[in-house]
């Protein structure tokens, strides 16, 4: 699982995707990456909107249905698609 979320966290600060953490998302919304299946499939993993809570977003990592890592099929097999990994 660590060597996804390194991707992960290389394909945030290298590509620029951190910069849309800073913009205005819905709560509940796909942060990062774009929501396509390929992107799905490449990074297993991606940042979805929580609410503002005194200033402060909340963001959820979570893990998509296409992951094919073992330790995030397991993770997503025991609480879904829509429990917050971190």
């Amino acid at each position: 699982m660590s060597k996804v979320l390194k991707q992960f966290e290389e394909a945030l600060f290298k590509r620029g995707l951190y910069k849309k953490l800073f913009q205005k998302q819905t709560p509940g919304k796909r942060i990062a990456p774009a929501q396509a299946k390929d992107n799905d499939t490449k990074f297993q993993v991606r940042l979805d909107a929580g609410e503002v809570q005194n200033g402060i977003k909340k963001v959820y990592l979570q893990v998509n249905s296409q992951a094919k890592n073992d330790s995030l099929k397991r993770w997503r097999e025991k609480h879904g698609t829509h429990s917050n990994l971190a």
